[in-house]
């Protein structure tokens, strides 16, 4: 599984990798639920054979940005730039490079 997960998320050429955009700053979610949020987005993320790059906006509780309380998951590409195609599901055969997962069940602070 590391040895995949390590594969999948060091692409040889991150400008042309598709990834995965997720947030961690939404209304209503504490630290648990942000957790869950997070272990959702990798499991997407390894599934649609997609970088997951985590949002650098602040906790709606703080000014804190989560995401630099975790390791990142790849060492080669943990950014991205480019059109963004907004979805609530993200399958396997979705053609966009960039797609940022907004979940309907939390409301994202802009």
């Amino acid at each position: 599984v590391q040895s995949a997960l390590i594969r999948l998320q060091n692409p040889p050429d991150c400008r042309h990798a598709k990834k995965l955009l997720c947030h961690l700053n939404y209304r209503g979610c504490g630290l648990g639920c942000l957790m869950e949020h997070t272990s959702y987005c990798l499991i997407t993320a390894l599934a649609t054979r997609r970088v997951l790059v985590l949002s650098e906006k602040p906790w709606i509780y703080s000014s804190l940005i989560i995401k630099q309380f975790f390791a990142p998951v790849s060492s080669t590409c943990t950014d991205f730039e480019g059109p963004v195609k907004k979805t609530y599901e993200v399958s396997t055969n979705e053609t966009a490079r960039l797609v940022e997962y907004i979940s309907d069940d939390w409301r994202l602070i802009a």
